[in-house]
Parts: structure tokens; C-alpha cells; sequence
């Protein structure tokens, strides 16, 4: 029995010790002592250590849903571990979990051993369950292929003084068993609360997702070749609609009834005027036979006898 932080009382037993690194325990036991009452829970992040982890950084839950009494971590939890991870701590992995169990005792529920069965398979993985009211915390961890803490045992709080608090962050994590590398806890029961999503589900979504992209980026090409066919059909029915025109104006022209034109040939003595005269019954139209004849007429006055000259009669 070793103290955690704070005056916390582990369960854990001591037999290989990892490492946790200054100011994770730190970390753990505010975001815990800040809710009281309320469940809540994180991310723990490091490196193996054989068949032990050693503990970098401990990384809240910003927000989780509490149903019948226990904690799901959403998918933003997960990211924003990934993300601090990645930026902070290169190199590291995802070793365990912490969570409350305010006035319940540090014990690990069934609904906690699907969870951590699920998103902590991997040996080693840990899970630290810490009671803020009773002052007391346990470590668990794969053995053997099942989850079991490493002791369970009464001992007094120990007080936080300097030299108590360097023994206690030697002894935070539980050791793992190295052979219990492969296996995990297999429960036939069903889980009586929905758990938080695993990286295959969150894989699965995103499958789903891109699935729906790639169907509506199907429609989109759909709709556009559809616009396609309808933009060419229009273009041959403007072209018919102009060929059709074209018939009516031709036909229109070919209904008119053409201009009705005499030939006469000049004799001596004949003026436009006299023509006009003759074939409009006044003098005054001659200009009409001169512009009928405008190409080879250059003055009205000269006449040439035995020319041809059109005499439009309608």
C-alpha cells in the first residue's frame, strides 16, 4: 500500500514499478477534486517500459457524458488527446485511463472492464479509479489476461510531506504483468450503458462518411451530365426551331405573288413621260419605269430606240 497525492490511499501493489513523471499526479488529483461530486476522467499518456509503462502526462476529459452512473468519453476527447500527443509528447502512446468513482469506492465496475477490455486491450494498459470522498484510489492493469489490481488492502493515509511525495511518484502506475502481453478480459454479460466509440467504430463513421460524400459527389456528376443533356437538347431544338423559321419565311416569300413586269421595246418618238402616260394613265409616273431601269438608264431624257425597258405592272 503506497499514498497517492493529496493523501489519497492506493491499493496498488509495488512489485515493478513504472515510472510517472513530476506534476501527473498533480494533474489527476485536481481535475478530480475540482468535480467532487461528479464523475469525470482522462487520457494517460506514455511510453513501455518492458512489460510496465512509464506515465508522461495525464490529459482531462474536457467534457463526457455520465449515464446510470458512469462516464463515455466522446470522440473530441480522443482527438484532443491525439493532438496534444502528437504536439507535446512525440514519440508516445496511449497507456491508460483515469476516472472518479465519487463516495463508490476505487473499485472497478464491469461497465469499466468492457471499456478498458475495448479501448485498452493492448498490455500493458493501466487504469487508475480514484474516490474523492473516501481518499482512496487503485491502479489496475492487464494480468495474465485479465484486469485485476495489483493488491487488495487497507493502510492509513500517509501524510504529504517532500520526502513522502518522491516515494509516491515512484509508485503511482501498477506494474503489468509481462505475460499477460496477449489476451483481454472476455465477458459474455452485456453492457448495461453504451460505451465510448473504438477506434474501429470511429473508423467505421468515417467510412460511413466518406461513403456519403463519395454517393453525393455521384448525384452532383448525375445532376451535372443531366444539365449537360439538356443544355445540347435545347441547343438542337433552338437550331430546329431556327430551321423552321427559315421554312416559314421562305414560304412566305414563295407565297407572295411575284411583280408582274412588261418588256418594251423603245420606238421613236417614246419618252418616259408618254410610257408613263400609256401603261399608268399619267405622265407623272414615270419615275417608276426609271427606276426599274436605273442600271441602264443614266438619264431619263435619252432613250435609245429599240432598247428593252421594264415596265412594272404590279
Amino acid at each position: 500500500m503506497v499514498c497517492l497525492e493529496r493523501g489519497y490511499t492506493s491499493l496498488t501493489a509495488v512489485s515493478e514499478l513504472p515510472l510517472l513523471e513530476p506534476g501527473v499526479m498533480d494533474v489527476i488529483t485536481q481535475h478530480i477534486d475540482a468535480a467532487r461530486a461528479r464523475r469525470v476522467g482522462g487520457i494517460l499518456v506514455g511510453r513501455r517500459r518492458n512489460a510496465s509503462v512509464a506515465v508522461e502526462a495525464a490529459i482531462p476529459a474536457a467534457r463526457v457524458q455520465e449515464h446510470q452512473g458512469e462516464i463515455v468519453f466522446l470522440p473530441e476527447v480522443w482527438e484532443h488527446a491525439y493532438d496534444t500527443m502528437l504536439e507535446r509528447y512525440p514519440g508516445s502512446r496511449i497507456v491508460g485511463w483515469y476516472h472518479s468513482h465519487p463516495g463508490t469506492g476505487p473499485g472497478l465496475s464491469d461497465y469499466d472492464r468492457r471499456l478498458h477490455a475495448i479501448l485498452f486491450s493492448e498490455a500493458p494498459s493501466v487504469a487508475l479509479v480514484v474516490d474523492p470522498l473516501s481518499r482512496r484510489a487503485a491502479w489496475y492493469g492487464w494480468v495474465l489476461g485479465s484486469i485485476a489490481p495489483m493488491e487488495d488492502a487497507e493502510a492509513p493515509v500517509v501524510q504529504r510531506t517532500k520526502r513522502s511525495r518522491a516515494a509516491m511518484v515512484a509508485a503511482l502506475v501498477v506494474a503489468v504483468a509481462a505475460a499477460g502481453s496477449a489476451g483481454y478480459w472476455a465477458g459474455r454479460e452485456r453492457a448495461p450503458v453504451r460505451v465510448a466509440p473504438t477506434s474501429a467504430e470511429l473508423r467505421a463513421k468515417l467510412g460511413a462518411e466518406q461513403d456519403r460524400a463519395r454517393q453525393l459527389g455521384e448525384r452532383l456528376a448525375d445532376a451535372q451530365t443531366a444539365l449537360t443533356r439538356l443544355a445540347a437538347r435545347e441547343a438542337v431544338q433552338r437550331a430546329e426551331l431556327e430551321a423552321s423559321r427559315q421554312q416559314l419565311r421562305e414560304a412566305a416569300r414563295a407565297a407572295r405573288p411575284r411583280a408582274l413586269v412588261l418588256r418594251y421595246h423603245v420606238q421613236a418618238g417614246d419618252s418616259l413621260w408618254s410610257m408613263a402616260e400609256r401603261f399608268y394613265g399619267t405622265g407623272l409616273a414615270w419615275k417608276r419605269i426609271f427606276r426599274a431601269n436605273a442600271e441602264r438608264l443614266s438619264d431619263p431624257k435619252l432613250l435609245p430606240i429599240g432598247m428593252t425597258v421594264r415596265i412594272p405592272l404590279s
